[in-house]
């Protein structure tokens, strides 16, 4: 039973620290990052703004992985961000510290359950989104840590009495190195794992030796979450290199540090207990955890420019996502149209398939080269975003070293094309709750609208795909065909909703959940048959859609 209520103690502090997190998160909003931006000007400031940062969001996870994404999206560079890398694990220590002094000296049940309370009421009292939930998860989340923690503490104290744990004295340090590594790389949380270790060194349990080799196992294994993190977030941003970079060093830092220290833990030992005065072992602990990570941003601060180098040296930057601009300079003339070429029809079929995946339509079979085609819906568009920027990246370079007016013409229409089959993405991308919200309905007419929109949806792709297939018969005639077939549509679905009273009897808010669903899925239908006149029709065939009537209203 003890050992439920230690598991439910990391439950609840776990479940607490998430709600602290989020809640601080969302109060702070920009001016955190702002925070962030404005300490990173150089590796001593970003040193300091990793600890101040870490300690108020007690997570050394959360503030790396809001670097990572400023170091991929270039707004930091990587030597100053390796210094707010070093400041967190400082901020982790700092938490450490109240933990020791305070969670494990003192009752501290007559706040805990208060503030759960109190917080729990308040939220289920007060709107979502709102600054008041805000509030209420933020003390929410404080009381469940206070229990998590009080709940770990009573846990281990009671085991100690219920349990022989003397056999754990006969195992070595690498042990207990190994079960802090693999423990915080299992519940991705430091401070958590450090509380654990806390609780049972308090306990009794284990002694200071292994509580020390068991708090550097637990520095090296929060680095695992950034290497998890930096394979999505780097490759939603085209390059993975920086990302990539980052979570190296952090390894790397922590490592490094790690490996001298477990060694001279018998000597610290020996040295502490060599003292006359008794000394607080949880104390000890946190100073310990402090010690390691101030040792670590002495020996590395002066080092974080050479380190930078030479981990982009180790680690190039990535080609990306474009396929056929690689290679190409922009100035490399009728070679360089004929890549853009490529790579605008390459884009129009990755944005069929993240059209037929919103809806759940099979891929299988698709034109497109399936570069993304095993992706979820959300990292599929966040690729399209990337390889939408990449591609205006090189046609602005092109279009300071191209001075033919006639080819900048066509590669204008591409770049055209382009934007319109983006813009579709979009307009789909804005409807997924929507798409959700009808598929999972049990309400006959609306999931109607769903199957029908799929059925709709289809169709529509199967002729682009047509359009866009080597050597299409007539491609004016179907491009013109699909655009009236998506004008009537239009007009058939507006009759069926206020005609055939299809919306009658439905809540206000599902009528006008419908009636935007169906203008946005319209609008993505219009977008993207823009997108496909551009790419395979000459100007003068182009330039007749203007005069088509517009229908989207």
């Amino acid at each position: 039973m003890e050992g439920f209520r230690i598991i439910a103690g990391i439950g609840f502090f776990l479940f607490g620290m998430s709600h602290l997190r989020e809640a601080l998160q969302r109060l702070a909003g920009r001016t955190f990052k702002l925070f962030i931006k404005r300490h990173s000007v150089n590796p001593f400031k970003s040193l300091l703004g990793g600890a101040l940062s870490t300690a108020v969001l007690q997570s050394s996870s959360v503030v790396n992985i809001m670097v990572l994404a400023f170091v991929g999206s270039g707004i930091l560079e990587l030597k100053n961000a390796l210094g707010i890398v070093l400041g967190a694990n400082i901020g982790t220590s700092l938490d450490s510290w109240l933990v020791a002094s305070f969670g494990f000296q003192y009752s501290i049940e007559w706040l805990a359950l208060p503030a759960v309370g109190i917080g729990a009421l308040m939220l289920a009292s007060t709107e979502k989104g709102s600054q008041g939930r805000l509030w209420s998860g933020l003390m929410f989340g404080l009381g469940a840590v206070l229990l998590g923690l009080d709940f770990i503490k009573t846990g281990f104290l009671s085991a100690k009495d219920l349990v022989d744990f003397s056999q754990w004295k006969n195992f070595y340090l690498i042990f207990f190195l190994g079960v802090g590594f693999f423990l915080t790389a299992l519940i991705q949380s430091s401070f958590a794992m450090v509380t654990i270790i806390l609780g049972a060194l308090h306990a009794g349990l284990i002694g200071l030796g292994p509580a020390m080799a068991m708090v550097l196992g637990s520095e090296s294994g929060t680095a695992v979450k950034l290497f998890l993190a930096a394979g999505p977030v780097s490759r939603s941003k085209g390059d993975s290199a920086p990302a990539k970079r980052l979570a190296a060093a952090n390894f790397g830092f922590n490592l490094a540090i790690t490996l001298p220290v477990f060694f001279l833990i018998p000597f610290l030992v020996n040295g502490l207990n060599s003292f006359q005065t008794e000394m607080d072992p949880l104390i000890v602990l946190a100073g310990f955890q402090s010690a390691v990570n101030l040792l670590a941003a002495l020996v590395f601060l002066p080092l974080l420019g050479k380190a930078s180098t030479w981990l982009e040296r180790l680690i190039p930057k990535s080609t990306g996502l474009t396929h056929y601009l690689n290679e190409v300079p922009p100035d490399s003339g009728e070679l360089a149209n004929e890549a853009l070429e490529h790579e605008a029809r390459r884009f129009l079929l990755c944005t069929i398939e993240f059209l037929k995946k919103s809806f759940g339509i099979s891929t299988s079979g698709s034109q497109g080269d399936a570069s993304f085609r095993d992706d979820s819906v959300q990292l599929h568009y966040q690729n399209l975003k990337s390889l939408h920027g990449e591609i205006l990246n090189y046609f602005n370079r092109y279009s300071t070293m191209s001075s033919e007016d006639k080819t900048n013409e066509r590669v204008e229409a591409l770049i055209g094309a382009v934007r319109n089959a983006m813009f579709s993405a979009k307009s789909i991308h804005d409807s997924l709750g929507d798409i959700a919200l009808l598929a999972n309905s049990s309400h006959d007419v609306k999931y109607k609208l769903y199957t029908d929109s799929c059925a709709n949806m289809k169709a529509f792709c199967e002729g682009v795909e047509k359009i866009l297939a080597p050597n299409p018969v007539d491609p004016f005639r179907l491009s013109v065909d699909l655009y009236r077939s998506v004008q009537e549509g239009y007009g058939l679905q507006l009759k069926k909703f206020y005609q055939n009273g299809m919306l009658n009897g439905l809540p206000e808010s599902d009528v006008t959940t419908m009636i935007n669903f169906n203008r946005e899925l319209h609008s993505a239908y219009k977008a993207m048959v823009w997108s496909v006149k551009d790419l395979v029709l000459i100007k003068e065939q182009s330039d007749y859609f203007s005069d088509l009537p517009g229908f989207i209203r």
